[in-house]
């Protein structure tokens, strides 16, 4: 599965698992280790939204701009306390993602993070595509859009549904799963990357959910035997909402 494509360059979910790490626009981004996890997801809020997840004209303020600002702003003036916090927090962002020291400078062409070199500019030109592959490196989405409130509504309440049947695991609990089962120490885990763990992690859960279904296939003709070998890395990325889409009068009244 491709990743990011600029014209020749391609780099994919196999390149993300043998743990290389991949060029956008110049910058050279490494994927997040699982002992980086944590900090990582502290600073991903300055990743996570789009331009119409933030209802801005990219053509009156760029995206980078914008969410300095916004987030600098807690009620909505801006506070050079938080601005202060928010370019420290975004600096550590692209030093984890680059494993390079980044610091910022502000120009008339707006904020510029680059290393002491000066050999690693990011920009408001070649932010977007750094952030969209970001999330894809480290496993995470943006947030949905919804076009009206009852499409929210629908989602919150089917995904609360879904979550009752298969329950969610805390970080340090997968990397207990893997360690276990691979006979990792939690030394070793802590070094994979996100997705190589994720990608343990989901190839031991195939393989019980396997053989369980393979040992009741035994006495049970009503019982089918899972494959050994799935897809995992598309799983990964699967959207699961289409699995939960209700049509028709069900739909309201799955809401009241």
């Amino acid at each position: 599965m491709k990743l990011y494509k600029f014209k020749d360059y391609e780099y994919t979910t196999n390149d993300l698992f043998f743990d290389k790490p991949c060029e956008v626009m110049g910058v050279v981004l490494y994927p997040i280790k699982a002992k980086d996890y944590e900090q990582f997801l502290n600073y991903a809020k300055y990743i996570m939204f789009s331009a119409k997840h933030l209802g801005i004209n990219t053509k009156e303020v760029d995206l980078l701009t914008a969410i300095i600002l916004l987030t600098s702003s807690p009620n909505g003036n801006l506070s050079e306390e938080h601005l202060a916090t928010t370019l420290i927090e975004i600096c550590n962002l692209f030093s984890l993602l680059t494993r390079k020291e980044v610091d910022y400078k502000f120009t008339d062409d707006g904020y510029v993070f680059m290393d002491k070199e000066g050999t690693l500019l990011i920009n408001k030109d070649n932010f977007n595509r750094i952030r969209t592959t970001t999330l894809k490196m480290g496993l995470l989405k943006e947030p949905k859009i919804y076009e009206r409130d009852i499409d929210r509504k629908w989602d919150e309440k089917v995904r609360i549904a879904h979550s009752k049947n298969t329950p969610t695991l805390e970080f340090g609990e997968i990397v207990l799963v893997v360690s276990q089962d691979m006979k990792f120490t939690i030394e070793q885990v802590l070094e994979l990357n996100v997705f190589q763990l994720n990608s343990y992690y989901m190839r031991i859960m195939h393989i019980h959910e396997a053989e369980t279904t393979r040992l009741f296939a035994t006495v049970s003709a009503d019982c089918k035997p899972t494959p050994f070998a799935r897809n995992i890395f598309d799983e990964l990325y699967k959207d699961h909402s289409e699995e939960y889409v209700i049509k028709g009068k069900d739909f309201t009244k799955l809401l009241e």
